[in-house]
Order: C-alpha cells, then structure tokens, then sequence
C-alpha cells in the first residue's frame, strides 16, 4: 500500500502526458504557469531513486530528507508528494502527512492511492471536523471541479474553445444563398443545428473558463493549509497575549484567511476563526 513509486515507473506513465500539458500551456496560457525554476533533472531523479532506496530499507528518515531535498528545486511531480507523505506517514507525522498528500491531489486529483493515504491518514488525527453538507447540485458541481487540475481545466477550456470558434465559422460559411429552395431548406437547417450545438460549447466553454480561474487562483495563492505543529491555541488577535479561542492538533485542514507579522488568521469547516503562528501551519 505504502511502497515508494521508481523514478522510472513513474516517468514512463506520465512523461507524453506532462509533455502534452507543458507545450499547450506554455503557448496558449502563460500566465497560469508558476515562475521557471532551472534545476537539473539527472539530480532529481538521483535524489528521487535514492530517496525509495532508504524507503525500501525502511529508512523513512533518510528517504524523507532526500525527497524534500528533490522537492525544493520546486520540481511539480505528484509521485514526489505521495511518497514524501508515506515517509511522513511512517513517521506518524501526520499532519505533514496530509499536507504532502494533499499537494500530490492537486496534481493528480484522480489517483486513487492517493486519495486511499490521505483517508488513511486523516483517519490517524485527533480533530475530527465534520466538513460542510452541501445540496445534491452543490456537490455534483464540487466533484466535476475537483476531477481535473489547473492544467487539464486548461486544456479542456482550450479545446472546447477551438470546437466553439469552428462552429462559429462553419455558421458564418453556410450563410451564403444556395440556389434552389430545396438547398435553401437544408442549409437552413443545418445552419439552426449547428447554432444549437455552440450555443451548448459556449455554455461549456463558460462553465470550465469559471473552474479554471478558481482553480488556477486557488493554485498560486495557497488559501488552503494543513496544521503541522502537535499542538497549536488559535488566539482571538495576532499575538500571544489575546485570549485562547480553540486549539487544534496536527493534521487538521485550515483555510488562511489574513497574515499579520507572523500570524495566520485561519478559519475551519465548522466555522471557528482565530488567528495561530505562522511556524504552526504549512499552506498546501
């Protein structure tokens, strides 16, 4: 369940697709790309193979430090984030844990070993915060969100884009006069379905734009975090002084709402809000 993912299983199932996704954005939509980072890949992929060699001798320390050593050179890999979560995991550091496995969701929110860890881990915490119950649209709406990540949103909006402007031309070439009544009658026609079916991609085209600008805005401010201190007193104020309103333990999902000095204002699902140390929450 918890074994480490080879460099070499995982650059074969994912290189055409990531390759794919970088040369399409990266012409069609630069500014939702985050800043390069030039770093070289033959020492990822050493610190990354070696980093599952301690983790195959059960040396999770030592595989955890090698992995968050491949992942400072800011390499977006999600197998990187799901094993530095097993190692944190093995540790029963839970709170980095999720934070780890919740960076990898967001790379590939449709891996289920994935989403197995993370449940496995957020079964492990001490806080146990029932999230909001939302209506049968409301969620069918959150679940085709949480389907694709920044870049597949991109491209579907893309693509589904290029579909509508093609129907579009098509519509404006048709509306030249035909001669005959009987070819007057089927250009008609074949110009009212083809105004139908854009006027349905436009409805889509609109609906993934949305989801891309959530995703993508949601992906560069880091809005959402994870407590990672054993135990922390979220205050009413920005210091030590003001009073204790709720504390909260290692693992728990926080959204950061305001940062004062070195404060986090952070509220949770059941509606609480305060303000904790900024050492005492890592933002996903």
């Amino acid at each position: 369940m918890m074994s480490p993912r080879s460099a070499g299983q995982s650059a074969a199932r994912r290189s055409l697709v990531v390759m794919l996704i970088v040369f399409v954005i990266s012409v069609a939509c630069p500014a939702l790309l985050p800043a390069r980072t030039q770093f070289d890949p033959a020492v990822v992929i050493e610190l990354y193979n070696d980093a599952c060699s301690h983790y195959e001798q059960d040396d999770f320390a030592g595989a955890k430090d090698r992995f968050l050593a491949a992942a400072l050179t800011r390499c977006q890999n999600p197998d990187l984030f799901y094993n530095l979560g097993n190692c944190y995991f093995r540790m029963r550091d839970f709170g980095h844990a999720i934070l780890n496995y919740e960076k990898a969701r967001r790379l590939a929110p449709r891996d289920a070993s994935i989403a197995h860890n993370l449940s496995l881990a957020r079964s492990s915490i001490v806080d146990k915060i029932e999230p909001p119950h939302h209506n049968i649209l409301a969620q069918m709406l959150l679940d085709i969100y949480s389907l694709f990540n920044v870049n597949e949103w991109t491209i579907v909006s893309l693509s589904l884009y290029v579909a509508f402007m093609a129907l579009l031309i098509a519509f404006v070439i048709l509306k030249g006069k035909p001669r005959g009544m009987e070819a007057r009658a089927g250009r008609d026609k074949t110009r009212k379905i083809i105004l139908r079916i854009a006027v349905i991609f436009l409805i889509l085209v609109l609906f993934c734009g949305i989801n891309t600008g959530i995703k993508a805005h949601s992906f560069s401010n880091h809005n959402y975090g994870i407590v990672v201190s054993d135990l922390v007193k979220a205050r009413s104020g920005p210091r030590d002084e003001f009073a204790k309103v709720f504390e909260l333990h290692s693992g728990t999902e926080v959204r950061v709402r305001n940062k004062v000095d070195n404060w986090y204002q952070i509220s949770i699902q059941s509606g609480l809000t305060g303000w904790v140390p900024q050492k005492s929450v890592e933002t996903i």
